[in-house]
């Protein structure tokens, strides 16, 4: 039962990956903004489970969907069960690309293997592909401003994103291990890569640290084409609906792209409905 659920759930991903993949394709005067060469999905601003509902929940599991919506009809909802963020998927190239090989050790050896492997591969949609996740958090406050509700603030935006990233990653590593026999090979273990970018350090959230320092202002113009502004002598980015009241970040997966909008789509914060969103 569960494997046909994830079947299903593939299949209505894959079919929003040709959609957006279209819609990504298509000129300035139709989108009406433009976007880094790479988007391929999104932006989109939704609604997430806060961490402390996803955890103890696996990949495949569908009973924490289960309890949330049990809950949604039991209670009302508040703002407490869910955290509201943007997100858009990249392929992950040029400048991108280098500064995540340079700030994610355990990277380098998968791109490589990619670069050799993608050449030969016989279905370039379901191919193993680097991403790069871009997210933004909308923020009660100016970023830019230091005060003590503004370090409240940062430190809230900040638990909400490394606790969703960190269930994120594990999620996509246990789908990819567990795809790996239909897809017949045995590249879960080189081929699979999944982390994120510690918003407060530059350095990567789970893996091994370098001396690289990742730049979300460089990322965000990079990926999303926001401009950036100078505060004092800082430079920040500058969002075009929220300005400069954002918490960006950014996570980099290697995995086939319809598993990883499954997995986001899942971990939605859905009032009442028990079904993956359409």
């Amino acid at each position: 039962m569960q494997k046909q659920a994830g079947a299903r759930e593939d299949e209505t991903a894959q079919g929003r990956v040709e959609r957006h993949t279209a819609e990504a394709a298509k000129p300035e005067s139709v989108r009406g903004r433009t976007y880094g060469k790479g988007l391929v999905y999104g932006p989109r601003v939704e609604r997430f489970r806060k961490p402390a509902a996803l955890n103890g929940e696996s990949a495949g599991d569908t009973s924490g969907l289960q309890d949330q919506g049990d809950r949604a009809d039991e209670t009302k909802s508040s703002a407490s069960e869910w955290f509201e963020m943007q997100f858009s998927i990249h392929k992950a190239e040029g400048l991108v690309k280098r500064e995540a090989c340079a700030v994610f050790p355990e990277l380098r050896d998968v791109v490589k293997k990619l670069q050799r492997d993608q050449s030969t591969s016989r279905d370039a949609e379901s191919a193993d592909t680097l991403y790069a996740i871009a997210t933004i958090q909308p923020s009660k406050v100016d970023m830019v401003e230091w005060s003590s509700e503004s370090a409240a603030e940062k430190d809230r935006l900040l638990e909400n994103f490394v606790g969703w990233a960190t269930a994120f990653c594990a999620r996509i590593k246990q789908r990819c291990d567990r795809t790996e026999p239909e897809r017949g090979d045995d590249a879960a273990s080189t081929m699979t890569f999944a982390d994120f970018v510690e918003p407060c350090s530059g350095h990567p959230g789970l893996g091994t640290r370098s001396s690289s320092i990742y730049s979300e202002v460089d990322s965000m113009q990079f990926l999303l084409k926001y401009p950036a502004i100078q505060v004092a002598q800082c430079t920040v980015i500058s969002h075009p609906i929220w300005r400069t009241n954002i918490y960006p970040a950014t996570l980099f997966v290697v995995a086939p792209l319809n598993i990883i909008i499954g997995t986001i789509d899942n971990m939605l914060f859905r009032e009442s409905s028990r079904e993956p969103m359409e």
